[in-house]
């Protein structure tokens, strides 16, 4: 009966790892989970093909775990991935965003990391064409830089490092297309605020607040040559209600109904051997 019971906790063991590991949804390519390249450049050239954004983009190159891999040789170059929705958006911005992702660099190119991007459109977007791809679809996009936040330290070569993110926890950067006070430009004055100082100012608080997030983006920008980046996972309010999304070649395991037949046939084994172990008391 001890190896029945060990049998059935075996089986329960092994139906709460399936059951845990389907919080996490697997990005081994391009297209998974609507991930795509947006703003991908070779020279400052757009990538359009998908010979072209393999240069920048790879998610075969890992560092100790499957991760996408992001890469900028040349000072002109860009490699972003981005959930794009235009229609309905991800939700809104506001002080109950939050996100998580893991980076690591294995090139000494000064302070750059992958960042994280949210592409808005605010009460200011009126579509205007970009020859940039993915531009068209906001009107401001906040920029998180790993090394303008202290839990990042120096960007660390050769170790992964967790951001975690909130409205009060993170500064980011703007980039304004359309306002008639920054057009295409950094958010002048300011240089990194958090979410809720930003929801605060005067002049952009209620222009950002309650906007729509159309892009989330991972990615490497441009005047970073040499640089070679990784993104492990992200995890963000904004995305499937929170779920991880994990880059890199998804692992092969067993479908649930293999669990549960590998868990039957070790009750199996062990009342047979119980039954054996009965007849010949």
């Amino acid at each position: 009966m001890k190896s029945i019971a060990m049998s059935v906790a075996l089986l329960i063991t092994l139906t709460l790892a399936q059951t845990a590991s389907a919080a996490t949804i697997d990005v081994g390519a391009l297209g998974d989970n609507g991930w795509v390249s947006t703003d991908t450049r070779i020279n400052g050239v757009n990538a359009t093909t998908p010979a072209e954004i393999a240069q920048r983009i790879d998610f075969t190159n890992v560092a100790g775990t499957g991760a996408v891999q992001l890469l900028s040789p040349t000072a002109s170059d860009k490699a972003t991935i981005a959930r794009v929705d235009t229609t309905t958006g991800f939700g809104t911005l506001d002080s109950l965003f939050t996100a998580e992702y893991s980076w690591f660099k294995d090139s000494p190119v000064g302070a750059a990391a992958p960042a994280l991007k949210l592409g808005l459109q605010t009460s200011e977007y009126v579509g205007s064409p970009s020859g940039r791809i993915g531009e068209q679809d906001w009107d401001k996009v906040l920029i998180y830089e790993p090394y303008d936040n202290p839990n990042a330290g120096t960007t660390p070569v050769g170790t992964w490092v967790t951001q975690s993110i909130d409205a009060d926890n993170g500064t980011w950067w703007m980039f304004s297309r359309e306002s008639t006070t920054a057009t295409g430009v950094i958010n002048a004055p300011h240089n990194s605020l958090t979410l809720n100082d930003w929801f605060a100012d005067g002049t952009w608080g209620s222009i950002l607040q309650n906007s729509t997030i159309v892009q989330v983006q991972l990615g490497v920008g441009s005047g970073n040559s040499d640089m070679v980046g990784y993104v492990d996972y992200l995890e963000t309010s904004a995305l499937d209600g929170g779920m991880r999304n994990d880059f890199g070649a998804a692992a092969v395991v067993p479908e649930p109904s293999s669990f549960v037949l590998m868990g039957l046939g070790a009750i199996g084994l062990a009342g047979c051997g119980w039954r054996r172990r009965q007849s010949k008391s």
